[in-house]
C-alpha cells in the first residue's frame, strides 16, 4: 500500500503501521494516458477512507450504476465532468448527505434535477452546468444553508425567477456564486448578482442586464421629463426669477455681484441666467433698472 500511496495524484493517511488512501485524483491526463476508457470500477468502493475523489475530463468513461458511492461514507468531494451518466439512473440517491463538493458537469443528464440533491444538507459547491436539465430548482433546496456554489449554466431551466431564488433562501447568507446564464428561465432578475449569472436567457429582463422589460423605456424616458420640468420650476440652478416678494435687489448694472457670479458659478449658469435676463418682461423702477428676486446656488 505504501508503495501506491507514492504515485501521482494519490494521498494516503499518515499511520505508523497501515495507511489508507484518503485522496484520488485521476482527472484528465493519468486515465486517458493509459487508454482506460468503459465503466468506472465499481471496486473504488473498497477504498473505505477515500474522502477526494477526481475523476473528471475521462470522458472515455461511463457509468450506468454509481451505487457503490454509498459504500463511501468519508467522501465529501466528488468531481465526475464530462464523463457520460446518460444511462445512469438513482446515482444522486448513491451519495451520503455528508458531501461538500459535487461537481458533475458535461454528463448528459437529462429531465428534472434530482430531489435528493435537497437531502444534502452540509453541501457547499453544487456544480451541474452544461449538461440537459430541465424545469427548475425542487423545494429541497431550501435546506442546503451552508451553499456557498451553485452553477446550472447550460442546461434548460425554464422556471420564473423569482421562484428559483426564493427555493435558495436558505442559502441566503451563504450563496456567493450563482451560474444561471444560457438556459430559458422568465422574469425579471434581482441584482443580488452580476450580468453574467443571467446572460443568454432571452425571456429575462432588467438590470443588471443590459435588456429592458416591457414599459421600463416609456418609465425612465418619463422620468426625464419630470425631472426637466421640476428643474424649471426650482429655478436655473436653484435661482429663481421673480417681481414681487424681493429677497434681495441689485441692478443689472451691479458690477461687484457680476464680478461674485463670475468667480462662484459656472458659464453654463451665467449662461442661463443672461437668457433669462433678455427674455424678463420690463419692470421698470426709479433709475430705469430691473429688481431681480433669487437664491444664489449652493456652492
Amino acid at each position: 500500500m505504501k508503495d501506491c500511496c507514492k504515485g501521482d495524484g494519490v494521498q494516503c493517511s499518515d499511520h505508523n503501521i497501515t495507511s489508507h488512501v484518503t485522496m484520488l485524483d485521476l482527472h484528465d491526463q493519468y486515465l486517458r494516458a493509459t487508454g482506460f476508457s468503459g465503466p468506472i470500477p465499481h471496486q473504488f468502493s473498497n477504498l473505505s477512507n477515500l474522502r477526494y475523489l477526481d475523476l473528471s475530463y475521462n470522458f472515455m468513461l461511463n457509468s450506468e450504476n454509481l451505487e457503490w458511492l454509498s459504500h463511501l461514507s468519508l467522501l465529501n468531494h466528488l468531481d465526475l465532468s464530462e464523463i457520460d451518466l446518460s444511462k445512469a439512473t438513482g446515482w444522486v440517491q448513491s451519495i451520503l448527505p455528508a458531501f461538500l463538493i459535487l461537481t458533475s458537469s458535461y454528463n448528459k443528464l437529462k429531465g428534472s434535477i434530482p430531489d435528493a440533491f435537497g437531502e444534502m444538507v452540509s453541501l457547499t459547491n453544487l456544480i451541474l452546468g452544461d449538461n440537459q436539465l430541465e424545469g427548475g430548482l425542487r423545494k429541497s433546496f431550501a435546506n442546503l444553508n451552508h451553499l456557498q456554489s451553485l452553477v446550472l449554466d447550460g442546461n434548460n431551466l425554464t422556471e420564473e425567477l423569482h421562484e428559483l431564488l426564493q427555493k435558495l433562501s436558505g442559502a441566503r447568507k451563504s450563496l456567493q456564486i450563482l451560474g444561471l446564464s444560457a438556459n430559458r428561465l422568465k422574469g425579471t432578475q434581482l441584482q443580488s448578482f452580476n450580468a453574467s449569472a443571467y446572460a443568454g436567457n432571452a425571456e429575462l429582463c432588467g438590470l443588471p442586464l443590459p435588456k429592458k422589460c416591457l414599459g421600463e423605456e416609456t418609465t425612465l424616458k418619463d422620468k426625464s421629463i419630470q425631472e426637466d420640468e421640476d428643474r424649471t420650476s426650482s429655478g436655473l440652478f436653484g435661482l429663481e426669477i421673480a417681481m414681487e416678494a424681493p429677497r434681495k435687489e441689485f441692478t443689472v448694472g451691479d458690477a461687484e455681484l457680476l464680478l461674485l457670479l463670475l468667480t462662484r458659478t459656472s458659464m453654463n449658469f451665467l449662461k442661463e441666467l443672461i437668457d433669462s435676463l433678455v427674455s424678463l418682461q420690463s419692470n421698470r423702477v426709479q433709475g430705469g433698472d430691473f429688481i431681480l428676486s433669487f437664491e444664489l446656488p449652493t456652492l
